[in-house]
């Protein structure tokens, strides 16, 4: 997760129009979005919309929704900026159980990471938990320093799963930025 330049930036998928309705409700039609697009047959372009006010950025076989990000600024927008973040958050987690069960966490500090779990921890990722759909995974990341951040990544599931790894994982590019999503 790239950070920009600019500070006091403050950032939360969805634009206006997510405040008017529940960001758990939003989560929820992330989730549902992503996975309609688990079986289209062209992968979304480098930069497109996963459905309104969301963006999906293609890096090649990983798909990123960026959903929040935070540089530090005045105490009130903090608050209101964490509530929101939080809910988002939420309603991803809340929808991958629903349809999914439990999520699995990706182990972010073994001794032999594959090239994704190696490109979150280059990011600060402090957690990553996922789901599978199909032969894909929708993995939840956040990320803390060097400024809070979450994003929905959607990859081969054997990037994730200890159970049918993928063998060889090329370099993973996990870069993105509110300026471009």
């Amino acid at each position: 997760m790239s950070i920009p330049d600019r500070a006091g930036a403050a950032w939360v998928t969805g634009g206006s129009g997510a405040g008017r309705g529940s960001m758990l409700a939003l989560g929820d039609r992330i989730v549902e979005a992503a996975e309609a697009h688990l079986g289209a047959a062209v992968s979304p372009r480098p930069t497109d919309l996963l459905c309104e006010g969301v963006p999906v950025l293609s890096r090649g076989d990983a798909w990123i929704v960026p959903l929040t990000y935070r540089q530090p600024v005045s105490e009130p927008e903090e608050e209101e900026h964490r509530r929101r973040a939080g809910e988002l958050w939420r309603g991803i987690r809340g929808a991958c159980e629903f349809r999914h069960g439990a999520g699995l966490s990706v182990d972010l500090e073994g001794d032999a990471p594959n090239a994704y779990v190696s490109a979150l921890r280059a990011q600060g990722a402090r957690r990553a938990d996922w789901w599978s759909s199909g032969r894909k995974a929708l993995v939840l990341v956040t990320q803390e320093e060097p400024a809070p951040a979450s994003a929905l990544h959607v990859v081969p599931l054997g990037w994730v799963s200890q159970v049918s790894p993928s063998r060889r994982i090329r370099a993973v590019d996990l870069s993105w930025h509110p300026g471009t999503g």
